[in-house]
């Protein structure tokens, strides 16, 4: 069910960050499935969040949130308790906020003497999961913010993959109370897009002489545990263009704006230079300009005019900001549902799909060894989605491709029905 219209808020609805469920009608639920959206692997100023352990309510876990996203709820401390007494402040059960609507919701009545934790903090008292006007606790038992900072490192192998590490440090907790996949002896490793800088041009270069290269970095060491490459990453957010002039092509827009954007309703898009590369708003490009690009197929893409780079130690190394679905602090079954999507989705519309489809459907229909420009006709009338009169003009479109196979004048020649090599 999509809502047609905004509805306003009302009564602790105008108090939360993003809603879990809501609530139709009397004893009629529905879930909040937020829009597709994806994670950067790297960010600036982490805070560490922590779990408790659900039965006695002492540390379990720990690791690094992004302030800027909503990786953890709430948990206070009272600012006057020497022994850290702490509370718990979710507005509902599930409730994630982002860091800085944890700080403003400890601080925000003054008379209870509460701050953000600055660590770990004892005991909390069980009273506050049935407090009805707290709100209920999380039976997932949640990440809970505090205000340590945490760093994020990036671990690179011999092979050039990578892996994320987090590194807090509060009250002697380290890399080893957090999650596996993001240990300091994490196996989570995964290919990313490396660029280039002034001194590596690409990751070869690099990877030719591993460990010197490693050791020269300032900021990156050996880890002699596992022979891998760990540095300090530091991410830059940056124009992708800087001026309308920079726009060559759509292909070349949408390999170095790669991020996506949320399209405001009241958007109005001028044309540029470039054909299918549309711009808001009219202005000179800035990191607030959305594009709207349509390409070769026609799909419409809508991208954010930043660049986001992951800088390795001293910026030796460079990569684009590696991307996923899942977040590392709450994955969820709508987050896997997306990416197996945007997946089927890439492969869908990957340049090979057409003629490889092609070749295997005209063999499927008796033609065993099909010419290039037999494939290039039944390719075209896939990605184009018409041939003659038949299809629908739009990608994939198999009335198209059927087409396209059974009328070609090759399907017709009686010469090569007599082919033996047919």
């Amino acid at each position: 069910m999509v809502l047609p219209t905004d509805i306003e808020c009302n009564g602790i609805e105008c108090d939360i960050d993003e809603p879990r469920t809501v609530e139709v009608a009397e004893g009629l639920w529905y879930e909040y499935i937020r829009p597709p959206c994806v994670n950067h692997a790297f960010y600036n100023n982490g805070k560490s969040i922590f779990k408790l352990n659900e039965s006695t309510d002492t540390f379990k876990q720990i690791q690094c949130g992004n302030p800027l996203r909503r990786d953890a709820s709430t948990f206070c401390c009272i600012a006057s308790d020497t022994n850290k007494k702490g509370r718990r402040k979710e507005l509902f059960g599930g409730e994630r906020t982002t860091f800085e609507s944890a700080v403003e919701r400890c601080s925000e009545k003054p008379e209870e003497d509460l701050q953000i934790c600055e660590g770990f903090p004892n005991r909390s008292p069980r009273s506050d999961c049935n407090n009805e006007t707290q709100g209920a606790c999380d039976v997932n038992n949640i990440f809970y913010w505090i205000s340590a900072p945490c760093s994020i490192s990036a671990k690179v192998s011999s092979e050039g993959s990578v892996a994320i590490v987090h590194e807090p440090n509060v009250d002697g907790k380290t890399s080893e109370s957090t999650f596996a996949h993001v240990s300091s002896d994490t196996k989570s490793f995964f290919r990313t897009d490396w660029r280039a800088s002034d001194v590596f041009p690409d990751i070869e270069s690099f990877l030719k002489d591993f460990d010197n290269n490693c050791g020269s970095i300032e900021g990156c060491f050996i880890d002699t545990a596992d022979g891998n490459c760990q540095c300090e990453v530091t991410v830059e957010d940056t124009m992708a263009f800087e001026d309308d002039s920079d726009l060559s092509s759509v292909d070349n827009l949408l390999s170095i704006a790669t991020i996506g954007a949320f399209v405001p309703d009241s958007a109005s898009f001028v044309s540029t230079s470039i054909d299918g590369i549309n711009k808001f708003p009219s202005e000179e490009l800035s990191t607030n300009t959305i594009f709207e690009v349509i390409d070769n197929i026609g799909r419409t893409h809508y991208r954010k005019n930043v660049m986001s780079i992951a800088k390795l130690g001293d910026g030796s190394l460079k990569m684009r900001n590696p991307v996923t679905f899942w977040s590392l602090s709450d994955a969820t079954n709508r987050d896997a549902e997306y990416e197996l999507d945007a997946t089927l989705e890439q492969y869908f519309y990957h340049p090979n799909v057409p003629p490889f489809l092609a070749q295997r459907l005209a063999q499927r229909f008796g033609i065993s060894n099909p010419s290039p420009r037999y494939i290039k006709v039944i390719a075209t009338a896939f990605k184009t989605g018409t041939y003659l009169s038949f299809g629908s003009n739009e990608y994939g479109c198999l009335e198209a491709t059927v087409a396209a196979i059974i009328l070609d004048r090759e399907a017709q020649d009686h010469i090569l029905d007599a082919d033996p090599i047919q």
